[in-house]
């Protein structure tokens, strides 16, 4: 326990760290995620025999981070397009038909899975000098972590009620909704702090959904994850930080929370 909180913070403090910097600070640090991340999920795939090509999914992921970050983000379709030709060119090439859905499948969902949100993370920073783009990045990346943390202690303090037993039996009915609960409390927070920094206040009916619906994206995305790794057969998706499991352990919620909230700013705007 004290292993895992103390990596967890120290985590916390070097994503705080990029987010506010912004620049390469947070592309070293997205850089690093995304291909680790990557990277664990062709692996993962490999224990259920499904042959992903790392060569491809990796290289990919990383192609979309850089053109996001550099300001090229419409070149995305191009690029997950590229990825998806040539899996399926170089899945036939290597392997014939064994496994020609499913290798290829695994392949481009370990670059759009990781790849697509981590790129959305950029556009919603924007500009090193854009306090609202940091503001917003940190609310997601803040309301997500509260999420986590908040569904492993009610579970740990209150748990009785199996969740979903079938895809991860330690998590609990009561566990999910502490999270909810501290996930909106942590949007809330920072919405009633945004006025010392310069922000306008949300309005407070946007407050409430925007936390709702990135705590529930960030659970989503927890349990999604777990299925994966489930059906795999395996514990944790590699080695990260210790007493966290893999990258994509950790940051399976977060890329979740990302997306639903650069698509919610871009939908309602930033006021």
């Amino acid at each position: 326990m004290f292993v895992r909180i103390v990596s967890g913070l120290l985590a916390a403090a070097i994503g705080a760290w990029a987010i506010i910097a912004g620049g390469l600070p947070l592309l070293a640090v997205a850089m690093v995620v995304a291909v680790l991340s990557s990277r664990e999920l062709c692996d993962i795939a490999r224990n259920r025999d499904i042959p992903a090509n790392t060569f491809i999914a990796v290289p990919g992921t990383a192609l979309a981070v850089v053109a996001s970050y550099s300001g090229h983000f419409d070149y995305l379709p191009a690029i997950f397009a590229g990825i998806v030709i040539s899996s399926l060119v170089a899945h036939i090439v290597f392997y014939g038909t064994r496994a020609a859905i499913s290798g290829p499948a695994v392949t481009v969902m370990a670059s759009s899975y990781i790849g697509w949100p981590i790129a959305l993370l950029f556009q919603l920073r924007g500009e090193p000098r854009d306090i609202g783009g940091a503001w917003f990045t940190l609310l997601a990346v803040a309301v997500v972590v509260a999420t986590d943390s908040g569904a492993y202690f009610s579970g740990f303090a209150l748990g009785r009620t199996k969740l979903c037993p079938a895809i991860s039996p330690k998590k609990t009915v009561e566990g999910a909704l502490g999270g909810l609960f501290f996930g909106i409390l942590t949007g809330v927070l920072f919405n009633l702090v945004a006025p010392r920094y310069g922000l306008l206040r949300l309005p407070w009916s946007h407050t409430l959904v925007l936390s709702l619906l990135t705590s529930v994206s960030g659970e989503a995305g927890d349990l999604v994850e777990s299925a994966i790794k489930r059906d795999a057969g395996v514990k944790d998706s590699g080695v990260f930080l210790p007493g966290h499991g893999g990258a994509l352990d950790r940051f399976d919620s977060v890329v979740f929370g990302i997306a639903v909230v650069y698509y919610y700013v871009v939908i309602f705007g930033r006021a």
